[in-house]
């Protein structure tokens, strides 16, 4: 039975969050590259989204579907893809919602998604990696920075936030700044 997780957003439409399948593929990209293009281009100059985007490809994506293990969701609203997250290794490999369905609720229900999945698999301590653009969201009143040596997680998930680069191709380049945060939420 496929598992389904439905929020409102503020129009009072339904979004549900579910497992992405590989013919998500082609949705995902457009949510990836449209998310890229209209949210960061406040903070990466155009040279910078033209390479990030560049890169992206829904037949590889696809592919990566296929013969990975990371665990993605989708989050669809009247049918359509507007949003999507990843797990992989213990890190939160993304979170893009689609510039129209910002502010919505989207990111935190697809980040809730990654969240669950990785207590399912008794994770305790996930790693992100996050373009300029997000550091605020993951900042928000979803991850805050911690007092030293203490957790208030509502989930017990901690995390390091690593602010990524497009440019520079290693991850270990691309970690220009380390945030420790934890998981706050206010029930």
């Amino acid at each position: 039975m496929e598992e389904r997780k439905r929020v409102n957003d503020t129009q009072s439409r339904e979004v549900s969050v579910r497992k992405a399948q590989p013919d998500d593929a082609e949705q995902m990209h457009d949510v990836h590259v449209w998310s890229v293009k209209m949210l960061c281009a406040g903070d990466y100059t155009p040279e910078q989204i033209e390479t990030w985007v560049g890169k992206l490809n829904p037949e590889k994506r696809r592919q990566r579907m296929r013969e990975t293990e990371a665990i993605i969701f989708v989050a669809e609203k009247e049918e359509k893809i507007v949003g999507f997250s990843s797990l992989s290794e213990k890190k939160v490999r993304a979170v893009y919602v689609h510039p129209g369905y910002t502010r919505q609720g989207v990111g935190t229900i697809l980040l809730d998604a990654v969240e669950r999945e990785a207590m399912a698999h008794h994770i305790q301590k996930l790693e992100l990696q996050a373009s300029v653009t997000a550091v605020s969201f993951y900042q928000a009143p979803l991850y805050l920075e911690p007092n030293p040596g203490k957790i208030a997680s509502a989930h017990q998930i901690t995390a390091n936030l690593f602010i990524w680069n497009p440019i520079l191709s290693s991850h270990a380049e691309s970690r220009e700044t380390t945030l420790h945060i934890t998981k706050t939420r206010q029930q």
